[in-house]
């Protein structure tokens, strides 16, 4: 999975009475599969208004220039060309190089814990071990995920065929992200260094290009 943002117009605007620094930009994420023979790739919208506000997304163009239209007083912006380019890292990108504290056995969801870091799954994850896939039923899943305790996330990434894959180098964890519409399916949480600085985030089942 790569995720692009380009920043492709930059400007000033009044929304309310207020004026702030306005941006355009296009994301673009692409996913393939584990053999890396099929490839999806889909495109997002937003309007970014100053750090203070925050970014708004959109499906299409025309919804964002509506919303442009009906929000803002005074816009004025000028494109970019070339647009500015970054790679965005995963949510979960933090992970990486982070050695697995603990994991937490509820009645009907997984928790694994990292330092300030949360991880429900509300799916039973498939534990690949040993050129094996082992399921919740088997008799070694729990002494499996046990196991990783003290391993290290090696990677993260989401793949068409599989989900999100969590690679700890002589073990995986993929979370399938299929299935019905609007379900969540894992929440991810992440302590600041404030008592009211978090972080959070939500996946969903059912979502591009998982539908």
């Amino acid at each position: 999975m790569e995720q692009v943002e380009l920043i492709t117009a930059r400007g000033f605007g009044r929304w309310g009475h207020e004026r702030y620094e306005v941006e355009l930009r296009t994301f673009d994420t692409t996913w393939t599969d584990q053999a890396g023979m099929r490839q999806v790739t889909y495109t997002g919208l937003s309007l970014h208004c100053s750090p203070k506000v925050g970014s708004r997304f959109f499906e299409s163009d025309t919804e964002r220039r509506e919303f442009i239209a009906e929000s803002f007083s005074e816009l004025s912006l000028a494109d970019l060309d070339p647009p500015e380019r970054r790679v965005l890292p995963h949510s979960l990108a933090g992970l990486i190089g982070m050695p697995l504290e603990a994991v937490v056995f509820v009645a009907d969801y997984l928790q694994l814990q990292w330092h300030a870091s949360r991880f429900n799954v509300y799916v039973w994850p498939l534990l690949g071990q040993s050129g094996t896939t082992v399921a919740r039923d088997d008799p070694a899943y729990v002494a499996g995920l046990v196991g990783l305790i003290g391993s290290h996330v090696r990677a993260v990434d989401e793949l068409l065929d599989a989900g999100l894959v969590l690679s700890f180098g002589h073990a995986t964890l993929t979370i399938p992200l299929g299935g019905d519409e609007g379900l969540a399916i894992a929440e991810f949480s992440k302590d600041g260094e404030f008592p009211d600085d978090h972080f959070g985030t939500i996946m969903w089942t059912a979502e591009a290009p998982f539908i």
